[in-house]
């Protein structure tokens, strides 16, 4: 069912929506190879790795890889609860698997899918004390996603003051890994600019955010049906609409 799905959703997503906004800066930089001058070059970095498995251009073939990420994430978490003895594992698993969001989101090249993929192997990791999933899973998000490394930071902290080495340590593998990008992610252009993102949506009002649900699912479809809050929600506009 999800492999039907994701084929129906790699279908209605034509090219020119799979790389809007920030799926077309991704999908650039991983074409020309420019990622040391980008804040978070861990997608484009998986995306430049697999299209020397599958060729340049393949879109599709990278589609699919983020229904790969995601798929993997949603067992990764059904894993996770299976080893606690949670008794909602299962259902935990398919709701996650079946999200509407991120089957919109995997036919586009955004990150998320790959960034979720860093969590569910960081929770995996700490259900099992693996450290492999551990360091993996803290490079992955915070690559991709540099905002979670402070995160990343304070969760490697807790588990030291614990005394729970098996944890704290893979995690401070992780976080010396990532120091460069951290660094990097302090400043720049592209820093002040995703701050400037962030800090707009701070300022949305509810029924902003409620009307940018369709949009989330698909931009064109927000567009047509709520044509009045296109500049709201925008995800990379930090433009005086959003405010």
């Amino acid at each position: 069912l999800y492999i039907s799905l994701a084929g129906v959703f790699i279908w209605m997503t034509l090219p020119s929506q799979a790389l809007l906004h920030d799926a077309g800066t991704y999908y650039q930089l991983a074409l020309t190879g420019s990622l040391s001058s980008f804040i978070d070059p861990g997608y484009p970095t998986a995306l430049s790795l697999l299209m020397r498995v599958v060729g340049q251009g393949n879109l599709i073939a990278l589609q699919i890889s983020n229904y790969l990420f995601w798929s993997i994430s949603a067992y990764l978490v059904y894993l996770s609860l299976k080893q606690l003895n949670e008794k909602s594992a299962k259902l935990t698993g398919f709701l996650m698997l079946f999200s509407p969001l991120f089957l919109t989101f995997s036919a586009k090249l955004y990150s998320e899918p790959f960034a979720s993929l860093g969590v569910s192997l960081l929770i995996f990791g700490i259900a099992t004390s693996t450290w492999l999933s551990l360091v993996v899973g803290a490079i992955i998000l915070g690559s991709t996603k540099s905002i979670f490394i402070p995160g990343i930071i304070i969760l490697g902290l807790y588990y030291l003051v614990r005394h729970e080495y098996k944890r704290f340590l893979p995690l401070l593998i992780g976080v010396v890994i990532l120091a460069p990008v951290f660094i990097t992610s302090l400043g720049g252009g592209r820093s002040r600019y995703n701050l400037a993102v962030e800090r707009a949506k701070l300022d949305q009002t509810y029924d902003q955010i409620l009307a940018c649900v369709p949009y989330y699912l698909s931009y064109p479809l927000g567009q047509k049906l709520l044509p009045q809050y296109q500049g709201v929600c925008h995800q990379n506009d930090p433009s005086p609409e959003m405010s």
